[in-house]
């Protein structure tokens, strides 16, 4: 059994989850649940727990978080585009 990778050279895809709020969400409100996040994912019990499940923390600011969604969704545009795949 071969990896993708080794079939599409570059080949690259990780999940990921973030916790998003609704737009015009008020930056304190923003900065809290994000300080609150990171907090918890400081934490050992929540981190062995969330290990525990195969996952991984990766805690970052809002303004990193909108960085990674801003490059996949350039990203996957790119391979939808170019695969031409439509919507039914």
């Amino acid at each position: 059994m071969q990896a993708i990778a080794e079939i599409l050279p570059g080949f690259n895809n990780t999940s990921w989850y973030g916790l998003l709020a609704p737009a015009g969400t008020s930056a304190a409100v923003i900065n809290k649940i994000n300080g609150e996040m990171n907090r918890a994912a400081a934490n050992p019990e929540f981190v062995k727990h969330i290990e525990g499940i195969g996952l991984e923390i990766a805690s970052s600011t809002p303004k990193e978080m909108g960085e990674l969604i801003r490059t996949e969704l350039a990203r996957w545009t790119k391979v939808i585009k170019s695969a031409g795949i439509k919507p039914e």
